[in-house]
């Protein structure tokens, strides 16, 4: 199935009523779940997830957002020279996990995504797209400490939005959770990282506060309201803001 042409999505009377007229074609005529070429790569899509239903009918997803992490990363991988890792912090399916394999940039590609079903689909985009050698996939959620917690998986029509908390209740079942400080040992290396972890970015970044020190890093966070504002004291002294695309802040020591 063909997105939307980007040039038509310019114009105000088409912007709504081709996207329209592809979603009913889509839920008519196409199986829920469909592998389609997008950005130039396969990707398997779940057309009642958000996500995936931006790709199937517009072609795009955060397009300004992964446009300038890629520029911001091919600017800082050649300034270094320096071992490469990009690091998908709630990875979701990998869309950005394989973007950034599909540049070349990268000696090391690690995505983490707690939730069961994004996971299995992360694991289903790995194969069509010949990457399970290169990009390696961990079902857990990355924190400020070794152990479990507690995930709230978004609903259907938003799968993007699982949550995650340190509180187990009795009966809940808990998924194991980890510092990055203790899964991976860099030193000196450019470390590129997407965190998009539904408000629990200030658990990661104090998980990872050895990597942030010892790495040149570029940092590509979501995050909102208070939490938002306390992002360059979390990042501790040599961090400055790049800038902001809605949600996402950009951040980097070097």
């Amino acid at each position: 199935m063909f997105a939307t042409p980007s040039g038509l999505l310019g114009i105000p009377i088409l912007k709504r009523l081709i996207p329209s007229i592809l979603r009913r074609y889509a839920a008519l005529f196409k199986h829920r779940y469909s592998v389609e070429s997008r950005l130039g790569v396969l990707m398997l899509l779940d057309q009642k997830n958000l996500i995936d239903k931006n790709l199937l009918v517009r072609g795009a997803w955060e397009p300004e957002q992964i446009s300038t992490l890629t520029r911001l990363a091919r600017e800082r991988c050649a300034e270094t020279q320096a071992t490469c890792a990009f690091l998908d912090i709630g990875a979701h399916w990998g869309l950005y996990s394989i973007l950034m394999d599909k540049t070349g940039l990268f000696d090391r590609i690690l995505a983490f995504e707690p939730e069961p079903t994004n996971f299995a689909q992360l694991q289903g985009n790995l194969f069509v797209n010949r990457a399970t050698g290169a990009i390696e996939a961990h079902q857990l959620a990355i924190s400020d400490h070794d152990g479990e917690v507690v995930i709230e998986a978004g609903p259907d029509f938003n799968r993007g939005r699982t949550l995650v908390s340190d509180k187990i209740e009795a009966g809940q079942k808990g998924i194991p959770c980890r510092r990055l400080d203790e899964l991976i040992k860099l030193d000196n290396a450019c470390v590129v990282a997407k965190i998009d972890v539904e408000g629990h970015e200030a658990a990661v970044l104090r998980g990872m506060t050895e990597l942030l020190q010892k790495n040149h890093c570029l940092l590509q966070i979501e995050s909102f309201g208070e939490t938002a504002e306390t992002l360059e004291t979390l990042l501790g002294d040599g961090y400055r803001r790049l800038l902001r695309i809605g949600d996402d802040h950009y951040f980097s020591n070097f």
